[in-house]
C-alpha cells in the first residue's frame, strides 16, 4: 500500500504566514485536487516517476499495479483537535517533539482559521 496527501494545514507557524497566502494555498491545493480527481492515472505516473529514484521497491511498480478507483483525494479541512491531540500523543510516545513541546504548534491554526474565512468555508 502506497500513501500520499497533500496536507495544507501542518504548516508552521510564522510571521511570513499572511491570510491572502494561506487562502492562495487552499485554492491551489483544491485545483491540484480536482486536477488528479480528473485523471488518477496521469497523477499516479507522475507519483511513480517522482518516487522510483528516491524508493526503489517503487521503481517496478506501474499505474496498473494500483487499484486507481479506490484511490481517495480530498478537499483539505480543519483537522479535528482530537486528531491534533492523537498525533501529539504519538509523537509523544516516540520522545519527538522536546517535553516543552505546545500540540497547538503542530498547525498554523490561526492561518487556517484565516484562509477558510477568506474562502468563505
Amino acid at each position: 500500500m502506497v500513501w500520499f496527501g497533500l496536507a495544507s494545514d501542518t504548516t508552521e507557524k510564522g510571521a511570513d504566514l499572511e491570510t491572502p497566502a494561506c487562502a492562495g494555498n487552499h485554492r491551489d491545493v483544491g485545483e491540484a485536487i480536482r486536477r488528479i480527481n480528473a485523471d488518477k492515472r496521469k497523477y499516479l505516473r507522475c507519483f511513480l516517476d517522482h518516487h522510483k529514484g528516491r524508493r526503489p521497491g517503487l521503481a517496478a511498480l506501474t499505474v496498473d499495479d494500483f487499484p486507481v478507483s479506490r484511490l481517495r483525494v480530498v478537499e483539505p479541512s480543519p483537522i479535528p483537535p482530537d486528531e491534533i491531540q492523537r498525533t501529539y500523543d504519538w509523537m509523544r510516545g516516540r520522545r519527538m517533539p522536546a517535553p516543552d513541546f505546545d500540540p497547538d504548534n503542530l498547525i498554523a491554526a490561526d492561518c487556517r482559521q484565516q484562509a477558510h474565512a477568506a474562502l468563505g468555508e
